[in-house]
């Protein structure tokens, strides 16, 4: 991980998300890719012109502005590096394409901004992105919290703040993934951290059949000794939860646990659409009180 992708719109939520991604980039020693969208009037026509053009230098001066307190602040007080743009456009087309122009590897991004306006265009943003980026894509909702361990590291001083340290990440899955691209991105984020992976299988009590038990419960036993043979450096915990809900089952398991990441992976019509008549992951991503990271399979 090289380059992790945020926009803002300067926002509060905007602002937490990026906290994270700094966070993020400190330990993997990762560059900070910050962006801004502009909608910019058209200058085509040449119907008042100079008002428009006004206008947009005004949006421009603005938000590089803007960019620049934030790189400079981040840059100084966490000795992470960071690049600024400005894209015109809608938000969503501008994050794909400055993902795709500048080989980002990673996207943290808030769920809405502080006024009526940014809630709406950032919610629908973070909406219409998920399940279309080629790169994992980490969802900071305006309830994340991410409750975490400082601990000391080799380059720590006396007195100084240790490095955060998410202790357990959340993998809810029931395809049992065997793919190493959907599996990667997850594992190295608990690498970064050396965190231990839950690995979550859910079951809806209105729906599961007794064969549904013993097929999940089987194929997780499985599931685990592949993983552990996989990646050997990585501490893995099999849970099967059983419900009524999934939202609220993976809510209560995470407060007992203190799980700091919840871990997905997105399928364009999958069993979770089928069994609970919604997309998990968008769902998970805007209620959940903490970071949702999504991998999106193609």
């Amino acid at each position: 991980m090289k380059k992790i992708l945020v926009p803002t719109d300067f926002s509060s939520n905007a602002n937490k998300a990026l906290d994270f991604a700094v966070q993020i980039a400190k330990q993997a020693k990762a560059e900070i890719f910050l962006v801004h969208a502009c909608d910019f009037i058209d200058t085509t026509f040449k119907d008042h012109l100079t008002i428009k053009k006004e206008h947009n230098n005004l949006l421009l001066d603005s938000a590089n502005e803007r960019l620049a307190l934030l790189k400079d602040s981040i840059e100084g007080a966490e000795k992470v590096a960071v690049t600024t743009k400005i894209y015109n456009g809608s938000v969503a087309d501008s994050i794909l394409l400055a993902s795709e122009e500048n080989g980002a590897d990673f996207i943290v991004i808030g769920t809405r901004g502080e006024t009526e306006l940014t809630e709406r265009v950032f919610g629908s943003t973070t909406s219409g992105i998920l399940g279309k980026t080629k790169v994992p894509l980490m969802v900071v909702s305006p309830l994340s919290e991410w409750d975490i361990t400082e601990i000391p590291s080799a380059e720590t001083l006396p007195g100084e703040s240790g490095k955060f340290a998410p202790d357990a990440i959340l993998f809810a899955t029931n395809h049992f993934e065997e793919n190493k691209e959907l599996l990667n991105p997850i594992v190295d984020v608990a690498k970064l951290f050396s965190s231990t992976i839950h690995v979550a299988v859910f079951v809806d009590t209105d729906f599961a059949e007794a064969y549904d038990y013993v097929y999940n419960i089987g194929e997780l036993h499985n599931y685990i000794k592949f993983l552990e043979k996989t990646y050997p450096d990585v501490l893995f915990k099999g849970e099967f939860l059983e419900g009524e809900d999934f939202e609220s089952t993976i809510e209560k398991y995470n407060e007992k646990n203190g799980i700091d990441i919840i871990a997905m992976i997105s399928y364009p019509k999958t069993f979770w659409d089928r069994l609970l008549n919604k997309r998990v992951t968008k769902e998970m991503a805007f209620h959940s009180k903490i970071p949702v990271m999504a991998v999106t399979a193609k």
